[in-house]
């Protein structure tokens, strides 16, 4: 099953009634309710710090496999759980070797993994050490999910005027695969845009980039990131899971968000943009996330708040559940 693709909600989550809220920015947004507002997630090892999670079902192994930001010990660290909800064991660096243009240091960023067409490949990004910058992707490969993974000597960087491109997810729709990914224009004052591109056979970008998503909203402060896409397979909608607001201390606007969209090639509707995660008492500013989905069909959003006493240092990984109402709409559930 590819990472888009959600079961219909069960009955016993179903049944929920719609409100509706004020968000940041004033516009009227769809919200349904969680488990609860205050401890919305399940954080697994609260004292580990996982950036910008992603996580992988492992059929060949049948364990998941999580992949994470650089770190001190790896490129790419991996780890393994027989649950989606841990405990995680780091099993090793999954990309020994970082691409030859990418600048040293700690810039390898949100990598994800996806078998696309019976091969196991990770997209990624880093900075280029010649222009550091700017962010590009990189593609690397294996015969297993467990890697290690090989990397692919092109560089995938189409974005220079705006910093390039960084956060890429894979999904798939009737068998053609896409890649999804933001343009890091927010680094020089810019709108952020997501963007798809749909993937050849073989795996690699063919044709144009199709515009999803501008961050042109007052609420999303000129920062939109972390892109997944996510099939209600109950009506055929597509929605995009994403990251959006402010860091700031003193205010922490960043969220979890979700909007819908026409398809993988776009576009997306902003002005029917659905809350999922706020700042509450696990920690502040919830985002870095992706969509990930169980042996059994259920998808699930890890992300990173802050730590306890918003420690910007800790990044544990904290997991709703995401189903849809009967409304369509998405909602998140604490496991």
């Amino acid at each position: 099953m590819t990472k888009g693709r959600v079961a219909v909600a069960g009955a016993l989550f179903a049944l929920v009634v719609l409100v509706w809220a004020q968000p940041l920015g004033g516009d009227q947004v769809n919200v349904v309710p969680e488990a609860s507002l205050e401890h919305p997630a399940l954080v697994v090892q609260p004292n580990q710090t996982y950036p910008d999670p992603s996580i992988t079902w492992d059929p060949a192994t049948h364990l998941y496999r999580l992949f994470a930001t650089e770190t001190l010990w790896s490129n790419v660290p991996e780890y393994t759980s027989k649950s989606e909800t841990g405990p995680w064991t780091f099993v090793g660096d999954a990309l020994p070797n970082r691409p030859v243009w990418s600048k040293p240091g700690y810039d390898m960023w949100a990598p994800e993994v996806q078998d696309i067409n019976g091969v196991w490949t990770m997209w990624g990004s880093s900075k280029i050490a010649a222009l550091p910058r700017i962010n590009c992707l990189y593609r690397a490969t294996s015969t297993t999910a467990a890697g290690p993974y090989t990397i692919d000597p092109r560089t995938q960087c189409h974005d220079y005027a705006q910093d390039g491109d960084i956060d890429p997810t894979m999904d798939d729709s009737g068998g053609t695969w896409y890649l999804i990914y933001k343009i890091n224009g927010n680094s020089f004052s810019l709108a952020t845009k997501f963007v798809s591109v749909k993937l050849d056979p073989s795996g690699l970008p063919v044709g144009p980039e199709h515009l999803l998503l501008v961050s042109d909203q007052d609420w999303e402060a000129g920062m939109i990131e972390a892109p997944s896409m996510v099939l209600n397979t109950a009506n055929g909608q597509w929605w995009a899971v994403f990251s959006a607001g402010s860091f700031s201390k003193t205010d922490p606007s960043y969220e979890i968000v979700a909007a819908p969209c026409a398809g993988l090639a776009g576009p997306c509707n902003i002005n029917e943009v659905v809350d999922l995660v706020r700042t509450n008492q696990q920690g502040a500013g919830p985002g870095e996330q992706s969509v990930s989905v169980d042996q059994y069909g259920q998808a699930w959003i890890p992300y990173n708040p802050a730590g306890p006493f918003h420690d910007p240092y800790l990044r544990p990984l904290a997991q709703v559940k995401l189903d849809f109402d009967l409304h369509g709409l998405p909602y998140v559930v604490t496991p």
